[in-house]
């Protein structure tokens, strides 16, 4: 097994675009999170008139994430990618009900790891997934 280490210290949205852009590049036989460290960002949108708060939405980032991978050419390879994302607290009654939605959102894709945090205010959704072959 080979890591790859990424740390991002500005939050900003860009953190996985930046690793799926590296793992775009790799045709691996596994994949694995051995680390990670990741920050809730909440995002209040409000009325340009009223001032009202309209909506609220959140965002995963990383700060940190260590994956862990294997490129065996005697298995099957595939691009992985990883996927995150935030909702507000119970929308999911459970990583089951989240599982059955992503599947049915990506019909192209094989989920292969599902990783649930809960916040305060939100729960989180890791996905790690490559193409159907």
């Amino acid at each position: 097994m080979f890591k790859m280490t990424f740390e991002f210290t500005d939050r900003e949205d860009t953190d996985l675009r930046y690793i799926n852009a590296a793992l775009s590049g790799m045709k691996l036989s596994k994949l694995n999170i051995e680390d990670d460290d990741g920050y809730l960002a909440k995002r209040t949108e409000f009325d340009a008139v009223t001032q009202e708060p309209r909506g609220i939405s959140y965002r995963y980032g990383f700060d940190r994430l260590v994956l862990e991978y294997e490129a065996d050419e005697d298995e099957t390879l595939y691009t992985w990618q990883v996927d995150t994302q935030a909702f507000a607290k119970g929308k999911y009654k459970d990583s089951n009900a989240f599982h059955d939605m992503w599947c049915s959102a990506h019909p192209d894709r094989v989920m292969r790891a599902l990783t649930q945090y809960s916040f305060q205010d939100a729960d989180v959704f890791v996905v790690l997934h490559h193409e159907k072959k």
